[in-house]
């Protein structure tokens, strides 16, 4: 994929990557609309921090997410991308159709663009991984959400699996925690049940460090290669606990024990009222009661 405006990373989301670790900073930005030429002003932010994800991907952080694209006035051409002169002549055709028209005012950004990269035909698994983003925009609005939570399942139940199947695997696990928050429970367990996790179980290697010349510092020379593969063992443990979830049959978005702990401990102390039973039984855990006791001081 080209490089377009670049706070919304699309397959690279699927890896986390490492994010700024600064808070984020609202800045207007000039947007030229490739349909028509016509200039407008979007906000976006130049850097931001992250400190955890739901089941889903969704971050939290120091900004909404996912970061909003810019959107065209008057046409509604969400632009989620640099496009080629070719490209730019079937998004007039895509934008100007009835559907498209249709769904403007009604469907989310994210879906939009989901729907515009399918129509120009590129990959399906950055399509999938959009749709699964544009469920995030529906929070608070549950048959929009559910709507777009069975449309990104079927999406990446039908992703062919290629190369060493890492981000195949990665990509299974929305859908895993997507029949899970529809309430599908035995399709999430048959799903999961089905998966070959083996490319996941790896070893984390021992830090290979060396000393920097002119320094009494020491760089760690397989940075990439450890980074790699705690990644994979995080995720595999997300499969774990997902698992944990479907048995138990709990369709939970934030489940409090797979959430930072610092939206967790908050939740303890505004909801206990209203929070499910495995919720209470966290906030009342041992690593909670820590935790919340660390941050009072």
């Amino acid at each position: 994929m080209r490089h377009g405006w670049k706070p919304w990373l699309l397959l690279a989301a699927i890896s986390l990557p490492a994010f700024p670790a600064s808070a984020g900073m609202p800045i207007p930005q000039t947007v030229k609309c490739p349909i028509g030429g016509k200039s407008f002003t979007h906000t976006t932010t130049a850097s931001y921090s992250i400190w955890g994800y739901r089941p889903d991907g969704k971050p939290y952080g120091s900004w909404e997410f996912p970061l909003e694209m810019p959107k065209c006035p008057g046409n509604g051409l969400v632009v989620f991308d640099r496009f080629t002169k070719e490209e730019i002549e079937r998004l007039e055709t895509l934008v100007e159709s009835a559907e498209y028209r249709a769904m403007r005012d009604k469907e989310t950004s994210y879906f939009l663009a989901a729907w515009l990269m399918k129509g120009l035909g590129r990959p399906p698994i950055n399509v999938a991984w959009v749709t699964v983003q544009a469920s995030w925009q529906a929070d608070g609005q549950p048959e929009l959400k559910k709507r777009y939570q069975s449309l990104y399942v079927d999406q990446i139940r039908a992703l062919a699996r290629s190369g060493d199947g890492v981000d195949w695997l990665l990509m299974q696990a929305r859908a895993v925690n997507g029949l899970r928050e529809l309430g599908r429970f035995d399709e999430a367990k048959a799903l999961l049940a089905s998966l070959d996790l083996t490319p996941l179980d790896v070893p984390v290697p021992e830090q290979k460090r060396e000393a920097v010349p002119g320094s009494i510092g020491r760089r760690i020379l397989n940075y990439d290669e450890v980074k790699e593969a705690k990644r994979k063992r995080d995720f595999l443990n997300q499969f774990k606990e997902l698992g944990a979830l479907i048995e138990a049959r709990n369709s939970a978005s934030e489940p409090l024990h797979m959430i930072p702990m610092r939206e967790a401990a908050e939740r303890c102390r505004s909801g206990a009222d209203s929070l499910s039973r495995p919720d209470k039984d966290y906030c009342a855990s041992d690593d909670m009661k820590k935790f919340m006791e660390g941050a009072a001081h």
